[in-house]
């Protein structure tokens, strides 16, 4: 199952689909989200620390700037605080009216989230934006869709950031004596691999664990992960792995795939197999779990290329569409490479 488009249509889908489009509930944050064309379809979705964006000085232009580079036609903005309302005054106005204001943006509509309700900053009818706001409960087919392929990928909303970076965490397997000892020997077995046979068998390692999950009772053993992590060591076998992110419905698969792959690797033996998991991850467009992964990748190999390449473009706010960019140009240099022999 691809992870389908999304449209929002009301202030309400909008409060739905935050957690779902990040993969957690935000608290104490500001949110934006990138929209497109008439039909107001979800792109970029950015979050910020309250606390990190006062005093607003520049604010605004931050904002717009990455909203341009996202090429967004306007923004849904949500402002997500645990502050009180008092006599109707909502909190971080301020930030809002900012955003506004600002020339280079449009701004579909402003919200401010709290305790799950919702009140638009931008409207001022008690027909449609009572003083004790709206509950959070609106749900549409998109939506729904949109849950379901975050079940399929092994995704859940999480109720916290940190609940988030613990699902790709270690688990109790990867720290073990015996799977430190696995890893040491598959890392010796690909080793003295020839290049293309390492390329051929993480293809049909990935391809055969990818239709074996098609059962929801199929398991990936902790040697089969082992030898997949040890496999993406190769730079040419990784990239030829990193090109099937082309096709929307294989990435889910190898997403969820890779989700499981690293929670049974131990450091310092993890950072190919996490950095691929972040590719995957920004593919479609969920960057917070790309950073997630890529801070795995990096805590283990502080200097590795891609990983960097990718912690840049999220640093950026650069579209998922840079990942095809980088697809094809791997796609030329693989082709090169076996044109040389």
């Amino acid at each position: 199952m691809t992870r389908p488009v999304v449209r929002l249509s009301s202030p309400g889908e909008l409060a739905r689909a935050i957690p779902l489009l990040l993969g957690y509930r935000p608290t104490e944050s500001l949110v934006i989200t990138c929209l497109h064309g008439d039909h107001a379809t979800v792109g970029l979705t950015l979050r910020f620390d309250l606390d990190a964006l006062y005093p607003l000085g520049g604010v605004a232009d931050m904002i717009a700037a990455r909203a341009a580079v996202a090429g967004a036609d306007g923004i849904l903005v949500a402002i997500y605080t645990d502050q009180g309302i008092e006599d109707g005054d909502l909190p971080c106005t301020d930030l809002a009216v900012d955003l506004f204001q600002h020339p280079g943006l449009w701004v579909s509509d402003a919200l401010l989230i709290h305790h799950d309700r919702w009140w638009s900053y931008l409207c001022h009818s008690d027909e449609c934006c009572p003083m004790e706001g709206t509950p959070i409960e609106l749900t549409t087919s998109e939506l729904t869709a949109l849950e379901a392929s975050m079940v399929l990928s092994g995704s859940a909303v999480m109720t916290d950031r940190a609940s988030l970076v613990a699902s790709l965490a270690c688990d109790e397997v990867a720290t073990s004596a015996v799977q430190r000892r696995r890893v040491t020997r598959a890392r010796t077995r690909v080793a003295r691999m020839d290049p293309r046979a390492r390329r051929a068998e993480l293809a049909k390692l990935v391809t055969r664990l990818s239709r074996r999950m098609e059962d929801p009772r199929g398991i990936v053993t902790d040697a089969e992960a082992v030898l997949v992590s040890a496999l993406c060591e190769d730079i040419g076998a990784r990239d030829d792995l990193l090109l099937q992110s082309g096709s929307p419905k294989r990435r889910m698969e190898l997403l969820s795939l890779l989700r499981i792959v690293v929670r049974r690797m131990p450091p310092p033996h993890d950072a190919a197999v996490c950095t691929a998991l972040a590719w995957f991850a920004y593919a479609t467009g969920d960057g917070t779990l790309a950073n997630i992964a890529l801070d795995r990748a990096l805590d283990s190999d502080p200097a590795y290329s891609l990983a960097l390449l990718l912690e840049s473009g999220l640093e950026r706010q650069l579209p998922p569409s840079m990942i095809e960019e980088v697809v094809n140009g791997a796609a030329r240099d693989i082709a090169a490479r076996d044109a040389a022999g």
